[in-house]
C-alpha cells in the first residue's frame, strides 16, 4: 500500500529507534508460536463461548495463513470484519504473518463503511461471520469471502511461512470519526509492537496477568491489546457486548488483573460491584484513556480495591504516547496525562498551551487517503494531534481540541469549558457541547445531558446552574437535548459529539425563548404554513410552506389528519409534500392526551435507530407541560400504501415478512442497557387491569361481537385472572426487548411496494419477545392458515433473531411460551370498546381459537 503526502520520521531518527530497541527486532514467530512451545497448555484467549491454549491458537494460526496462501497475494490486502472473538484474533494473527495488509472493521459497521475500506485498499478476500456477509450483502460487492470457521479449520498447517518486513504497512484501523468521515489509519508491525511495548511498560505487565478487552478488535486499542498481551504470554479475555453484570463475572472466572479502554467501562464495573457489595476484585492495575476520567472512579478504584490506575493518552495515530509512569506514586498518577514513554517526543505547537506535536517508534506510518496528510504533519515527521494542551516538566496535560470550538456572533466558546462546568448539572449522567448553525448568530452552542431523570431536566434549571457556577451569559446554550440513553462513544470511549449533534433533532430538545416552536394544541395550529414551516425547519432548513390543502381526518380518542404541503421554493429533498399529522385535539381526546408520549418518543428516539419498517416521521414532540405528544408522517397512502384490517387477506409470506420486521425491533433492543432506565419504555401491561376488566370482558363475550370464541375460553372472570398472572410473571423477566405491544393486523400496513409495515406505537414498551410474537401470528391469518404454518413462522422468527446476532430462545422454549402472547392479544381485544364491532368480532375469533388450541391459559398456571 503506497502512502503519499506522509512527513516521514527522519531517518536518523528511525535509525535510532532500532538501535534502541524501540522498534523490536524480534521476529513475529517469537510471539504466539514460541509461547506455544513454552507453554501449550496455558490459556491464551478466552471468548464468550470458549477458551484457547496457545497450543491451540498457534495451530489455528497456521492453518489460517495455509488457507490465506492459497486465496491472497503477499502484497495484497484482506478485510476482516469481525466481533470481538478468538477467530478473529486468529485471522489477525495469519494475515500479518502472509505479509499481507489487515483491514479492520468491527461487526457494527455499515454497508457504507465496508465500500469505504474497499475504496481505501487493495482488497483481495474479506473474512468475516455468514450472518455478517448476508447482513452487509458482500455478494454484491465482487469480492471473494471466507469464513473464520473454513479459516481456522484448515485442513494444512504453514509453518514455513516468510517473516514480514516490520516496518511495511500491516494493518489499517479507521478512526472514530467523532468529528468527521473516518480516516483509514496504516500501522506497522513496529509501530504497532512499539505501542504494545510502552503500554507494557506502563503496566509492568508479565505473563502471569491477565487482561480484559471489550474495545472492538478494529481499534487501535485492540490491536496493541493483542501484541502486549500474546507476544508477552499473557492471557487475554474478550468480551463482545459489554454488560456491566456479564464483564464482573468474567473478571472474577478469569482472574483478571488489568483492563485497558474507555473509563466508562471502567465506571460501568465499579458501579456493578458495589451494587453487588463487592470488597475485593482480582484488578491490579486499570490503563485507561480516550475520555476524561472521573476523579471519583479512580479514588474509588484505588481505596476501595486497591488498584493502580495508568493514565494513557494517545490516539489511532499515535497509540500510547504518553501514561503515568511506573514510579509515579499517590496524586502524581491522577494529576495529568502523564510523561513520555522512552522514544516518543512531545512538543507544544506556537504557545504554552497550544497544539499538540507527537513523534515517536508508535507513529503510524500516514493515512491511506493522501488529502488527510495534508496537514497532519509538520517538518521531521511531528503528527499535528489537533489537541490542545500543556507540556511543562515532561508532563503532559490535555486542555482540548483545536476543532472543539463554538462561534456566536464571532464569540470563541470552549465546548472543553462547557462540558466541565456542565458535567455537575444535578440528574445528568453525561454532558456533551455542540456547535449548531444558527441564522442569527452563525453558530448557537447546544448542550446534550443523558439523564434517567428527564423530566428533571428544563431549559431554565440548566442555564441557572450554569450561570450559578460562574459560566458567563454570552457562553450559556440556547438548545438543550435530553437523551435518556447514553451519547454514542467511539470505540475507545471518546463521547461522539459529531453524532450527538446530528441526532439532536428526535430527542427532547428545549430552547432559549428566542427559538422555541409549540408544540401544537389544536389542529389547525398543526396545518398552519407559519407553525409548519417552524416545526419542520430543523430537519429542512429553510423550509417555506406557503399552502396546506386539508384531506381526510379521522378522529376517536387520537386524531389522524391528512394533508399536503406546498413551498415557495419547491419541496426540499427528503420531505414528502403528503403527510399525516397525529395527535389529541378533541375534547374526548384531550384528557388522554399523555397516552401518545410513548409513540412520539418512538418515533423521536428509537424509529430510525432499530430500522425497524414503519411510517418515517418528519416531527415528534411533546409539550413538557400538557404531555400533549403531536408526531407529523410522510402519508403512505399518497405513496400507494394500504392500511389492513381483520377483513384483508394476509397470508403466510406477507406474516412472515412482518415477524421479520418485528426480529428487527427485537434484536436491535435486545436486554440494551441503554434503555432499560427509559421512562416511556417502561412496562404498562397493568394498566390494562386497572382501568378496564370483567364488565368490560363480558360485555364482549357474552354478546354477539363474542360468538366466535371457543366455549373453553369464553370465561371472563378466567381470563381475566390469567392476564393477572401473565403481569406478574413478565414483570422483571430477562430476556426482554422493546415491543410493539399491540401488533394486530389493523396496526399494519403495506406500503407501495407490497411489504408489511408496523404502525400506533402507543403501547411500545419493554417486555418479553412473545407478546409480540404470539399476538401477532393468531391475529394476522385466518385460523385455518395459523394452524397450518405456525410452526415455520416461530422458526422464522427465531432464525431472524440469530441472523442479527441474538442468543435466541430455543424451538422448546419458543413454544412454550408463544401462548402467553396469545393470551395478551385476547385480553386487549376483550376489553376493547369504540371499534367497529365486525373487527373486534373477528379478532376474538382469531385470538380465542388460537388461545384454545394452544391451552393459553394454563400456560400461565390460570
Amino acid at each position: 500500500m503506497k502512502l503519499v503526502g506522509v512527513e516521514p520520521v527522519p531517518s536518523e531518527v528511525q535509525a535510532r529507534y532500532l538501535s534502541e530497541g524501540w522498534w523490536s527486532d524480534s521476529p513475529l514467530r517469537a510471539g504466539v508460536e514460541a509461547q506455544a512451545e513454552r507453554g501449550p497448555d496455558r490459556v491464551a484467549v478466552s471468548d464468550a463461548t470458549s477458551r484457547w491454549t496457545y497450543g491451540r491458537l498457534s495451530d489455528a494460526v497456521g492453518r489460517a495463513v495455509s488457507c490465506l496462501r492459497r486465496r491472497v497475494r503477499p502484497d495484497a490486502a484482506v478485510l476482516v470484519i469481525a466481533p470481538l472473538v478468538a477467530p478473529a484474533v486468529v485471522a489477525y494473527h495469519a494475515i500479518v504473518r502472509t505479509g499481507a495488509l489487515a483491514v479492520m472493521l468491527d461487526r457494527r459497521c455499515g454497508r457504507a463503511d465496508v465500500e469505504h475500506a474497499l475504496a481505501a485498499a487493495p482488497i483481495g478476500l474479506v473474512v468475516t461471520t455468514p450472518a455478517l456477509a448476508e447482513r452487509l450483502d458482500l455478494a454484491g460487492l465482487n469480492v471473494d469471502v471466507v469464513d473464520f470457521d473454513t479459516l481456522v479449520t484448515w485442513p494444512d498447517v504453514s509453518s514455513d511461512w516468510t517473516e514480514p518486513d516490520p516496518a511495511a504497512p500491516a494493518a489499517v484501523v479507521f478512526t472514530s470519526g467523532t468529528t468527521s468521515r473516518p480516516k483509514a489509519v496504516v500501522h506497522s508491525l513496529h509501530t504497532l509492537r512499539a505501542g504494545a511495548r510502552n503500554m507494557a511498560d506502563a503496566l509492568r505487565l508479565t505473563e502471569d496477568d491477565v487482561a480484559f478487552l471489550s474495545t472492538p478488535l478494529a481499534t487501535i486499542t485492540g490491536l496493541v491489546q493483542i501484541h502486549l498481551t500474546l507476544d508477552r504470554g499473557a492471557g487475554l479475555v474478550l468480551a463482545d457486548r459489554f454488560d456491566p453484570a456479564d464483564a464482573l463475572d468474567q473478571l472474577r472466572e478469569h482472574a483478571v488483573t488489568v483492563i485497558g479502554g474507555a473509563p466508562v467501562i471502567m465506571e460501568e464495573l465499579f458501579k456493578k460491584a458495589l451494587s453487588q457489595d463487592l470488597t475485593e476484585l482480582p484488578l491490579r492495575a486499570i490503563s485507561l484513556g480516550g475520555a476524561p476520567i472521573p476523579r471519583s472512579m479512580l479514588e474509588l478504584g484505588m481505596t476501595r480495591y486497591g488498584i493502580t490506575p495508568v493514565r494513557v493518552y494517545g490516539s489511532s495515530e499515535v497509540p500510547v504516547a504518553t501514561t503515568t509512569l511506573p514510579g509515579d506514586e499517590g496524586e502524581a498518577r491522577v494529576l495529568d496525562d502523564g510523561a513520555c514513554p522512552p522514544g516518543t517526543e512531545v512538543r507544544i505547537l506556537d504557545e504554552d498551551t497550544g497544539e499538540i506535536l507527537v513523534r515517536g517508534p508508535m507513529r503510524f506510518l500516514g493515512y491511506g487517503d493522501a488529502e488527510d496528510n495534508r496537514d497532519s504533519f509538520t517538518a521531521g515527521g511531528w503528527y499535528r494531534t489537533g489537541d490542545l494542551g500543556r507540556f511543562e516538566d515532561g508532563r503532559l496535560t490535555i486542555t482540548g481540541r483545536l476543532k472543539e470550538l463554538v462561534s456566536r456572533k464571532g464569540l470563541k466558546i470552549s465546548l472543553t469549558e462547557i462540558d466541565e462546568i456542565a458535567r455537575d448539572l444535578p440528574h445528568a449522567e453525561e454532558v456533551a457541547a455542540f456547535g449548531v448553525p444558527d441564522p442569527e448568530t452563525g453558530e448557537r452552542l447546544a448542550l446534550a445531558v443523558y439523564t434517567r431523570d428527564r423530566e428533571s431536566i428544563s431549559f431554565e434549571s440548566v442555564v441557572d446552574r450554569l450561570l450559578d457556577a460562574g459560566l458567563a451569559k454570552w457562553k450559556l446554550p440556547e438548545q438543550v437535548v435530553v437523551w435518556d440513553r447514553p451519547f454514542p462513544r467511539t470505540a475507545t470511549g471518546k463521547i461522539q459529539r459529531r453524532l450527538i449533534a446530528s441526532d439532536a433533532g428526535p430527542h427532547r430538545t428545549l430552547l432559549a425563548p428566542r427559538l422555541r416552536v409549540p408544540v401544537p394544541s389544536t389542529l389547525s395550529e398543526l396545518m398552519s404554513p407559519a407553525w409548519l414551516s417552524s416545526a419542520l425547519a430543523d430537519r429542512f432548513p429553510g423550509v417555506r410552506i406557503s399552502a396546506v390543502a386539508p384531506g381526510p381526518v379521522i378522529s376517536r380518542i387520537s386524531t389522524n389528519a391528512r394533508f399536503r404541503i406546498e413551498c415557495d421554493d419547491g419541496v426540499p429533498d427528503g420531505l414528502s409534500p403528503h403527510l399525516c399529522g397525529k395527535g389529541y385535539f378533541t375534547q374526548e381526546g384531550r384528557p388522554t392526551r399523555q397516552a401518545g408520549v410513548p409513540e412520539v418518543s418512538f418515533y423521536r428516539e428509537l424509529a430510525a435507530a432499530t430500522g425497524v419498517r414503519t411510517l418515517r416521521s418528519v416531527y415528534a414532540d411533546i409539550d413538557p407541560r400538557t404531555l400533549h405528544g403531536v408526531v407529523i408522517t410522510e402519508d403512505v397512502v399518497a405513496r400507494g400504501g394500504r392500511f389492513l384490517d381483520p377483513t384483508s387477506e394476509y397470508a403466510p409470506d406477507l406474516a412472515a415478512e412482518s415477524l421479520g420486521q418485528l426480529a428487527k425491533l427485537h434484536a436491535a433492543t435486545w436486554n440494551e442497557p441503554a434503555l432499560a432506565g427509559a421512562p416511556w419504555l417502561a412496562p404498562r401491561l397493568r394498566a390494562n387491569l386497572v382501568h378496564r376488566g370483567l364488565p368490560e370482558i363480558r360485555g364482549n363475550h357474552d354478546s354477539d361481537i363474542g360468538a366466535g370464541i371457543p366455549d373453553e375460553v369464553r370465561d371472563a372472570e378466567r381470563l381475566f385472572a390469567a392476564y393477572g398472572a401473565l403481569v406478574e410473571q413478565v414483570q422483571d423477566v430477562s430476556p426482554w426487548t422493546v415491543i410493539h405491544g399491540d401488533p394486530h393486523v389493523g396496526n399494519t400496513y403495506l406500503d407501495g411496494d407490497g411489504r408489511p409495515a408496523l404502525l400506533d406505537w402507543q403501547l411500545v414498551q419493554r417486555g418479553p419477545w412473545y407478546l409480540d410474537v404470539g399476538y401477532h401470528i393468531a391475529s394476522v391469518l385466518t385460523v385455518e392458515e395459523r394452524r397450518r404454518n405456525e410452526k415455520d413462522l416461530v422458526r422464522h422468527y427465531l432464525d431472524e433473531l440469530r441472523a442479527a446476532g441474538i442468543d435466541a430462545p430455543t424451538w422448546d422454549e419458543a413454544w412454550r411460551d408463544l401462548p402467553r402472547g396469545i393470551l395478551h392479544g385476547l385480553y386487549l381485544w376483550s376489553i376493547t370498546l369504540l371499534v367497529d364491532p365486525a373487527v373486534t368480532s373477528a379478532l376474538l375469533h382469531r385470538l380465542g381459537t388460537a388461545a384454545a388450541d394452544h391451552d393459553a391459559y394454563a400456560a400461565v398456571g390460570a
